[in-house]
């Protein structure tokens, strides 16, 4: 008994539906869009962090009692300025120019090899290290400029690719490299702020576009979309397309600029009790 409910049920839903879908107009089941024309821009993207293009982390090689300490944090330093000196005589100097963010120790203090004295970071030149598998690496060379969105700040900031290596390294079976990206100077931005680094991929300019979802695709990857023709008609036409910047896609061909084409909209089904429930109200 309740196997054959089931499957009243499903018939009952099968004629609902077939009874809804054909006497829907055809404007209700599809939306109108226009093929535009518009610059078309596709990036490749990579991630990374802000860090200092010059840092100096000064660690104690042997023992000694520290002396004097003739810097405090927050100070700007110049490459071989005297950081602190010792009991022993020494002098221990910054080897980069920049600001002394963290002092460790304090005068008098007896240290052992390996203990961390001063941190010195040059705050105003920041870049950020990506990393770039074998299939894109290509593109990518010294010299190129860049975008790179900062995400804590929601800002653009320009960049151009400094260095990149030429081995890569191994993880997991994929084989990637390392591209250093210089950034503009910006008071706002922080060491470890993420961002997404992105390099011009392919350009174009006054393309004939359309959003992706108006463009469909046979089991065979064709393209194509939906169109009305004179009689009022809905049928579809094979095209050509180019680059997609995700967004809309480049008709190569078979679509004219401010031709109209249709949309298939989402269709939701409903169970006769939602129906019937809907039509109570």
């Amino acid at each position: 008994m309740k196997k054959w409910i089931g499957w009243l049920l499903v018939l009952v839903v099968i004629l609902v539906l077939g009874g809804f879908l054909l006497s829907r107009p055809k404007d209700v089941l599809y939306d109108h869009v226009q093929a535009t024309t518009q610059d078309l821009t596709t990036y490749y993207s990579f991630s990374g962090n802000v860090e200092a293009k010059d840092a100096q982390s000064l660690i104690s090689t042997s023992m000694f009692q520290v002396n004097e300490i003739l810097v405090e944090e927050g100070q700007w330093v110049e490459k071989g300025e005297v950081l602190l000196t010792t009991s022993q005589g020494m002098k221990l100097e910054a080897s980069v120019s920049g600001e002394v963010s963290t002092i460790y120790v304090r005068e008098g203090d007896l240290v052992t090899s390996g203990t961390p004295l001063v941190d010195v970071t040059d705050y105003e030149h920041l870049q950020i290290k990506v990393k770039v598998d074998e299939y894109n690496i290509i593109p990518v060379s010294v010299g190129k400029e860049v975008s790179v969105h900062v995400n804590a700040l929601n800002q653009d900031y320009s960049g151009s690719i400094s260095h990149v290596t030429k081995e890569a390294q191994i993880s997991s079976g994929i084989a990637y490299f390392i591209a250093t990206v210089d950034i503009e100077e910006n008071a706002n931005l922080y060491i470890g702020m993420s961002s997404e680094v992105k390099l011009v991929n392919e350009s174009v300019t006054d393309a004939i576009v359309l959003p992706m979802d108006a463009i469909q695709f046979k089991s065979d990857e064709t393209p194509y979309v939906y169109y009305q023709n004179e009689n009022d008609e809905v049928i579809s036409k094979d095209i050509t397309v180019g680059i997609s910047d995700g967004v809309y896609v480049q008709v190569l061909s078979g679509v004219n600029q401010g031709e109209d084409i249709l949309v298939p909209k989402a269709i939701e089904i409903k169970t006769p009790f939602e129906m019937m429930k809907h039509s109570n109200k």
